[in-house]
């Protein structure tokens, strides 16, 4: 019994080191994906390196001085007689270190063209490539206790391999600019992204995996030619590629490509990989160009068509040139198309510049020149302007121009929307740090349901009290962007026949980042 006993111990334990080798043998085959484990290339790496480093030459050599590898300017004889030390020697502009190789040892000359030392981060990329180019000699193993502690290395070596590749991974996959999710064959999320959070519920920091996929997408409205039901069936039976397109709750335009993946050997699908694109500013510029051509086909182009046709009456019926009729429709179709380009031009500006020009200015000043403007037509509906600008010291850094039309158009509106004999009241407070300026008037007001959406590009109120005031609906976009652009913001407040309140709020400060002038 004591013999079979070691017997059967001998055959098991011979079973489970066969069985151990080759698990690791068929571990160290397949390839990890590790930056470490990719064969390295110097041509590669010194064309990489010396445009990230002030290097200009590289040698590996043999102790003797006989070269294996030399790339970019010639080096000096490496150093003789110096002893083995930990990290790089220098001598003169010329980077030193002896590296081991299963053929003997070597020497790794880096030319340094900087006065300088490399700093810390730099010394670290440079032991990166002498660390990529050791390859230590292999060991041959040769009684019963080299061969159990060649085996407890290499497990330990393959466990490292292993956390090497989970941290690689995960690192990579956190990092990833798009947002990604990878959920199983059951519809349970395994691992995900920040920015999958991001775009899906708006909180980065929540966490996806062990959620249901379909419960996280609940909120996503998807195009009416999307289906999320049938894409998943495609992918998951089909093994097709699907890709989907739709709206989160907060507004955010997403485009999602769904794939399966496989196990070993492609033995049925495992799950699915959702890919998610933030592709918000790509559909606002598409809403942009068609409101944009939608603008120019109707708004801008409708006072040209009324002028073409009163001069083609004209020419039929010239005495009515006469009484001058219509020359005055001339003039106000003209006077309308030419403020709808400036108002369009003026957007175009201040949307496509980077910095606006920044000038010491007064704001009482500019709130004077935005009142003479607006006489004229004030007096013509018989509406009474009222001003109150005792200010201390109203002065900032902006663009005069832009904001004088920026009140313009407030003060314009107000008239605009505003029944004969109405009153209207621009205002200027100062407070330490910023101004506000208040245009007010006793007019139709806004419905409470429009007011969040005034401020769009091309938006005009559906109210048959507003359809006799002409406008493109680029008033008010113009002074949300003007108030922005100067580091500030502008507020509403309405009621429905008592009129609106605008309050433009500018700092008062320097904004950041902005020159500015003396006046």
């Amino acid at each position: 019994c004591l013999l079979a006993y070691v017997v059967w111990s001998w055959s098991r334990l011979a079973r489970t080191v066969g069985y151990l080798n080759q698990e690791l043998l068929r571990l160290h085959g397949e390839p990890a994906g590790l930056p470490e484990t990719v064969p390295l290339s110097l041509p590669n790496a010194m064309g990489f390196l010396s445009k990230v480093l002030p290097i200009s030459g590289c040698v590996l050599c043999e102790p003797s001085g006989a070269t294996r590898y030399a790339w970019g300017k010639p080096l000096a004889p490496p150093p003789q007689g110096q002893p083995a030390t930990k990290g790089w020697m220098q001598q003169e502009n010329h980077l030193w270190q002896r590296i081991r190789q299963r053929s003997g040892e070597l020497w790794l000359g880096i030319r340094w063209d900087a006065p300088t030392p490399p700093s810390a981060s730099q010394a670290a990329l440079l032991q990166n490539l002498a660390g990529r180019l050791t390859k230590p000699p292999l060991a041959t193993p040769r009684t019963p206790v080299e061969i159990v502690q060649a085996r407890i290395q290499q497990v330990q070596e393959a466990t490292h391999r292993l956390r090497a590749l989970r941290r690689f991974i995960s690192d990579s996959f956190a990092q990833m600019a798009d947002g990604v999710v990878v959920a199983d064959d059951l519809g349970q999320i395994v691992m995900a992204n920040r920015f999958a959070s991001l775009y899906l519920l708006e909180t980065p920091e929540r966490e996806l995996a062990g959620q249901a996929l379909d419960g996280v997408l609940a909120g996503l409205e998807l195009n009416a030619e999307s289906s999320w039901n049938a894409a998943a069936a495609s992918v998951l039976f089909d093994h097709a590629t699907m890709q989907l397109a739709g709206r989160t709750r907060q507004g955010r335009d997403l485009l999602l490509d769904m794939t399966p993946f496989f196990g070993e050997h492609e033995e049925g699908i495992k799950g699915l990989i959702l890919n998610i694109v933030d592709i918000t500013p790509l559909k606002d510029s598409e809403r942009r160009r068609a409101e944009m051509l939608n603008f120019l086909s109707h708004d801008l182009r409708s006072p040209l068509v009324s002028i073409i046709s009163i001069t083609q009456l004209a020419a039929l019926q010239p005495e009515k040139l006469r009484d001058g009729s219509l020359l005055d429709r001339i003039d106000n179709h003209v006077r309308r198309a030419l403020d709808l380009a400036d108002d369009f031009l003026r957007l175009a500006r201040v949307d496509s510049e980077q910095k606006i020009r920044c000038e010491n200015l007064n704001l009482r000043s500019v709130a004077e020149l935005a009142l003479e403007q607006i006489a004229v037509q004030a007096e013509a509906k018989g509406i009474q302007v009222q001003s109150c600008l005792e200010c201390e010291d109203p002065w900032l850094e902006g663009d005069p121009d832009l904001l004088e039309r920026a009140l313009v158009n407030l003060l314009t509106n107000a008239i605009k929307y505003s029944p004969e004999r109405a009153r209207v009241t621009l205002g200027l407070e100062c407070s330490a740090d910023a101004l506000s300026c208040e245009v007010a008037d006793t007019g139709y007001g806004i419905a409470e349901e429009h007011l969040a959406s005034i401020f769009n590009r091309f938006q005009r109120l559906d109210d048959p009290r507003h359809r006799k005031a002409k406008g493109a609906g680029l008033g008010l976009v113009l002074v949300k962007t003007v108030a922005e652009r100067h580091h500030g913001s502008v507020e509403v407040s309405s009621e429905l026949g008592k009129g609106s309140r605008f309050v433009l709020y500018l700092p008062r400060r320097q904004p950041t980042g902005e020159p500015a002038s003396a006046q």
